[in-house]
């Protein structure tokens, strides 16, 4: 049993606490907190300029690769495969976050002044969940490379970095409500289990402040497939998060980690409307 500091002040301790894996497709591997495994699904891939994540079906977004075959991206190609999540909201916002190819996504100097409010509040999203060493605004921004996505109608408006940081391989995108980070290590360490993702979040979530924490449980063999939803002890639904530490999860498909945090502030009424992050003048110099 490991605890785990991380900068929340109405959130349990988290405890890094082994259970059995469930088994694929059914059951609690995230003990009583968590979801657990939650299965397997295919998911259709995106095509269509002008489409929202949840509509661009169809062809196929690869690239060309060795040998004139076509690659996909490593993220991609697994929250593709992924199973249905069981919270809504949390579903269909990682559908409109993660399954947006990255050529749509285009560089942020076209529009960074248009940009100037979305990327300070991002600055301030990271500093709150992330460590200083793997934070692309400040540790990690000689490496980060930001682009942008102008969401259409219903879409999501999104900020994307990919870099490398603290031995790690990470990928952040951020919406208006949320943000995530894919890491992976830059060197192989065999299949995923809870050691090794308890040293991921070790390396990647703020813990060395003592306001809270969270905690979850662990399932200590069976994360290097399938999908896995692990949330917060005592955690609402997503929908009824209040501020920002009432809930934190960590997403394991196909044993890709993905850290999920909410930008809930308690001012706020309701969540922002996630297709209106980017100021207009902002769009237009995207492209969207």
């Amino acid at each position: 049993m490991r605890p785990l500091r991380c900068p929340t002040a109405l959130c349990a301790l988290l405890l890094l606490t082994a259970c059995p894996a469930s088994p694929p497709g059914g059951g609690s591997g995230a003990g009583p907190t968590g979801t657990g495994d939650a299965g397997s699904a295919g998911s259709p891939q995106d095509s269509g300029e002008g489409a929202t994540p949840d509509t661009q079906r169809g062809a196929s977004s690869a690239a060309p690769g060795e040998g004139g075959r076509a690659s996909v991206d490593p993220d991609l190609a697994a929250v593709r495969k992924r199973a249905p999540l069981p919270d809504p909201t949390l579903e269909r916002w990682a559908k409109a976050a993660l399954e947006v190819p990255p050529e749509r996504f285009v560089p942020v100097e076209r529009a960074r002044d248009a940009l100037k409010r979305v990327l300070v509040e991002s600055k301030g999203a990271t500093s709150w969940f992330l460590r200083p060493e793997v934070d692309p605004h400040r540790g990690a921004k000689a490496a980060a490379r930001w682009k942008a996505y102008p969401a259409p109608a219903e879409g999501m408006d999104l900020l994307r970095c990919d870099f490398e940081a603290g031995g790690l391989s990470l990928r952040l995108t951020e919406g208006a409500n949320l943000l995530v980070v894919r890491a992976a290590p830059l060197d192989e360490q065999g299949p995923l289990d809870a050691d090794r993702l308890g040293e991921l979040v070790d390396k990647v979530v703020r813990t060395e402040r003592e306001e809270g924490t969270w905690r979850f449980s662990l399932p200590r063999e069976g994360l290097g497939a399938g999908t896995h939803l692990l949330t917060s002890a005592d955690a609402p639904p997503v929908a009824e998060i209040g501020t920002r530490d009432d809930r934190a999860d960590i997403l394991v498909v196909e044993g890709r980690v993905f850290f999920v945090f909410y930008k809930k502030i308690a001012q706020r009424l309701g969540f922002e409307p996630d297709d209106a992050w980017f100021p207009p003048r902002a769009r237009a110099a995207l492209g969207g």
